[in-house]
């Protein structure tokens, strides 16, 4: 799949590239980078719709030794929208 030329989104990987590199070089403290891209990467999945979210390796690991072998698992989420605590079922 290739992007087309007008739809921003080369020009937006570059505008976090500049960010990541500012946060690197110009914040007081060391920053916790990891945490800044799994921050991203949530907000990126969580932007799309609603039951889009990103997991991170130590969740995700978590995921595949806790899922049932195909049966649904209940259990309530909480996720923030728009600022709100939210559970979701």
């Amino acid at each position: 799949m290739r992007a087309s030329s007008n739809d921003g989104a080369y020009r937006q990987l570059s505008v976090y590239s500049e960010v990541l590199s500012r946060i690197r070089l110009e914040y007081v403290e060391e920053p916790n980078i990891a945490g800044v891209t799994d921050g991203a990467l949530h907000g990126l999945l969580e932007s799309l719709d609603a039951n889009s979210s990103y997991l991170s390796a130590e969740e995700y690991k978590h995921y595949k030794t806790t899922k049932s072998g195909g049966k649904a698992i209940l259990a309530p989420l909480s996720r923030s929208v728009l600022g709100y605590a939210a559970v979701v079922r």
